[in-house]
Order: structure tokens, then C-alpha cells, then sequence
């Protein structure tokens, strides 16, 4: 984890941010701040207002209320000197298949007018194309295209580094991969990355701060290991190994849901509350060993994941609402 963000330098600055289409608000006075040096991540379900916030920060999108900054650059005022700071991939990138990614490399550079071919060796290695860059792009796999887009977007040397669904397509070693590629470009760089996924375990693995939107509010921000151990404090998670969980489950009628959940392997997981978690657990142990069912194992359940916790905060209940 990174240093305290109060001593970092404000790289992403969004206050009081909405954005309307017609008459529906789809932003309602975002604020957040990003830092130099973390991966921060934008998690919400589908239609939250995640990639219209992308969007407008990257200047696809015009602000409506409120203001967005980039290294202390707005973008009402100085549009382009805030967006001199920006790099990014909000769809799949596009290069000239017929040419190398080497000479797709360099073409960008003169459009950026970046002249130190050093530097476009420099992120050719950091994206890890060393032995494929002279390769024409029409050869090279989704993963590759993937690296030599973020490879493209850096080469500037931008403050902020902005991708929307960018492990889209990729097999698990090419979102590894494309993982420790931003994080190096976060922590080596000193960039500040935003970053928008549906993989959670991904955006656990990745991000340092993650931020959590729903219905177009910003509802939370925080350090992605204070989000998962804030949350449902009061409560604890038991797993309950026994003979006949389907059983189980019908005969604890007192606990409501969503407070247990039978599981395909059938083990019972039960929240209860913490302020009589013992009692509980012995009235649960002695009901079903008088039906007769046999009891195994009482677990308790350590580790949450930040999957657990965007379904606590956002309410969605099935992979379908995370987007």
C-alpha cells in the first residue's frame, strides 16, 4: 500500500462533477481525488455511470456542473493543458496493422511530439514487447495489442493513465500480466492510474483505492483493505460443513436472508450478528444435531473479498449487475 494519499500530489481532481443526457441526471456531484503513484480503481454495476465519468474526465464527454482538474490544469480553463497530462485506452486501441508496433511506436511520437526514440524503447520493455515490437501488428494477439496500447498511451509520459475495461478479451496470463504493467506504471512512474473493471479479483489484486459508484453517487472511497474490513462489522460469516445442507438450510427458517446461503458443495454459510453470535451458534449446533443431522465443521469465514463487499454496498446479487 501506498503512503498516506495527504502527502501525495493531487494528479486527478473531481469536484461536484454531474453530467446530464436531456433531462436524466446519470452524475450526481461526484468528488474524488486521485494520486501520483496509485492504481485507483471505479467499481459499479452496469449503467452506474462509470464510463460516462471516464469519459468526461478524458474530454470525450463535456461537464455539465462542477469541475474536473489534472495536474492542477481544468478543464473548462485549460482544456489542453490538462489533457497534455492525460493518456489512455477507452476502447480497444487502434494501430496500422501492416506496420510494426515499433513503427506504430514511433508515429505516435511525432504526433505527440515526443522525439527521444529512447523513450519509446524505454516503454516497449516496461510493457514487455522486447521480442515481438518489430512485428507487424496484424500478427500480434489480443494480449499484445493490449500491452502496445498501454504502451502507446504512456509514451508521453502522461500524470494520469485512464483505462476503461482493459483486460476485456484477455486470457488470465495476459490480465496478469497487463496487471503488473500498471501497477509498475503507477509505482515506477509516479502516474496516477484509473482504471474501470468488472473482474473484482482483479481490481483487488491491482488497485490501491477503489471508488464505488451506484446509480450515478459516488457512495465510497476508500484503501481497497479498509473497504473489505469496514464493512458489516457487526456481522460474522460461520460455514457450516454438515450431512444434508439442504436440510440445514430449511430448518434455520430464523435466520433470513440474505443472511444464509446454501452452496452447490453443500455447506451452509450463515451472517449473523455479532452481538449474540454466541448464542446463535449454540442454538444453531443443537437444532441440527436433534434433527439428526450430522455437524462436520463450523468455520469461521476470514476472507472476505472485495466482491462481498460491492454486493454489500451496491445491493446487486448477481454477476450480471457488476460492470
Amino acid at each position: 500500500m501506498q503512503n498516506q494519499t495527504t502527502e501525495r500530489q493531487v494528479i486527478l481532481g473531481i469536484e461536484n462533477l454531474s453530467k446530464f443526457f436531456g433531462k436524466k441526471q446519470v452524475l450526481h456531484n461526484i468528488s474524488f481525488d486521485t494520486y501520483a503513484g496509485e492504481v485507483f480503481g471505479f467499481l459499479g454495476p452496469n449503467g452506474a455511470g462509470k464510463t460516462t465519468l471516464i469519459k468526461t474526465v478524458v474530454g470525450h464527454l463535456m461537464i455539465d456542473d462542477g469541475n474536473v482538474s489534472i495536474c492542477g490544469k481544468t478543464l473548462k480553463k485549460d482544456f489542453e493543458g490538462a489533457m497534455a497530462n492525460v493518456g489512455g485506452i477507452i476502447e480497444s486501441p487502434e494501430f496500422y496493422k501492416y506496420m510494426s508496433g515499433y513503427d506504430n511506436l514511433l508515429q505516435y511520437a511525432r504526433l505527440r511530439g515526443v522525439e527521444d526514440e529512447a523513450r519509446v524503447k524505454e516503454v516497449v520493455h516496461l510493457v514487455g514487447l522486447d521480442n515481438r515490437i518489430h512485428d507487424k501488428v496484424g500478427k500480434y494477439s489480443l494480449g499484445m495489442r493490449q500491452r502496445l496500447g498501454v504502451a502507446q498511451a504512456i509514451l508521453h509520459r502522461p500524470k494520469l493513465l485512464v483505462l476503461d475495461e482493459p483486460t476485456n478479451g484477455l486470457d488470465p496470463a495476459g490480465i496478469k500480466e497487463l496487471r503488473n504493467i500498471l501497477k509498475r506504471i503507477a509505482h515506477e512512474e509516479d502516474a496516477s492510474v484509473l482504471v474501470s473493471s468488472h473482474l473484482m479479483s482483479e481490481m483487488e489484486l491491482m488497485c490501491d483505492r477503489v471508488g464505488v459508484i451506484v446509480g450515478g453517487n459516488l457512495i465510497d472511497v476508500k484503501p481497497i483493505d479498509e473497504l473489505v474490513s469496514s464493512t458489516a462489522m457487526d456481522k460474522s460469516d460461520f460455514i457450516f460443513e454438515t450431512g444434508d445442507g439442504a436440510a440445514v438450510f430449511a430448518l434455520l427458517d430464523f435466520i433470513p436472508a440474505p443472511g444464509k446461503t446454501l452452496h452447490e458443495n453443500g455447506d451452509v454459510e450463515l451472517v449473523i450478528p455479532k452481538a449474540n453470535e454466541r448464542e446463535l451458534l449454540a442454538r444453531i449446533n443443537r437444532e441440527v444435531v436433534q434433527a439428526g443431522i450430522d455437524l462436520y465443521s463450523v468455520s469461521r469465514k476470514e476472507n472476505k473479498r472485495l466482491e462481498d463487499v460491492f454486493m454489500e454496498l451496491t445491493g446487486s446479487e448477481g454477476d450480471d449487475q457488476i460492470g
